[in-house]
């Protein structure tokens, strides 16, 4: 128990201090139902007003892929958080620059920070949604989409895919996929 306890107190500081990018509020989304606003990565101090987090296995046809996610915004609007896929071509990870949730849906974006594989991507942004379908053992599957890597930066995809707006939510939302093996939480819409 000790040596968890030590470990989770190891783990938390070495996430606050990966998320050590100050910046300011960027937009506020648009009004609408349970639409929460978009900001750009900073440490996210102070309660959380929005989150999404968990895991799961995601199965295709040939293979399994793993998808872990923690994001949050504070009531500054202040988002923070990792992204990790583990895809048939080696792991990706990033950090959360955006989150909009309407209900159990948690629509999340930010920049790719390492993919070895492709290191060529790395700075580009990717966006995916997640849906939050209930707890336990008698509740339907939650659910992901495709993950999105590789998008152009300078286009702005990810803030307009977190706030379901235009051509890049339009495009990017993708088929819904239920996830086995995991849990993903949906707080605040």
């Amino acid at each position: 128990m000790k040596r968890f306890v030590l470990a989770s107190f190891v783990l938390v500081g070495f996430g606050l201090a990966a998320c050590d990018t100050p910046t300011e509020v960027i937009q506020q989304a648009p009004d609408g139902p349970d639409l929460v606003q978009l900001s750009k990565t900073d440490n996210a101090v102070g309660p959380s007003v929005a989150s999404v987090t968990g895991a799961g296995h995601i199965r295709y046809p040939n293979s399994y892929r793993r998808v872990s996610v923690t994001a949050q915004m504070n009531a500054d609007g202040v988002v923070s958080g990792q992204f990790e896929f583990h895809r048939f071509n080696g792991p990706v990870h990033g950090v959360v620059t955006c989150l909009g949730v309407v209900g159990n849906e948690g629509y999340i974006g930010g920049i790719v920070t390492n993919y070895p594989n492709l290191p060529e991507r790395e700075g580009s942004e990717f966006t995916f949604a997640v849906r939050d379908n209930g707890q336990g053992s008698k509740s339907p599957p939650d659910q992901v989409t495709l993950a999105y890597i590789g998008l152009d930066p300078e286009a702005g995809y990810a803030e307009q895919f977190c706030n379901q707006t235009g051509p890049a939510y339009d495009d990017l939302i993708g088929t819904w996929t239920d996830i086995d093996n995991g849990n993903l939480q949906v707080n605040g819409g």
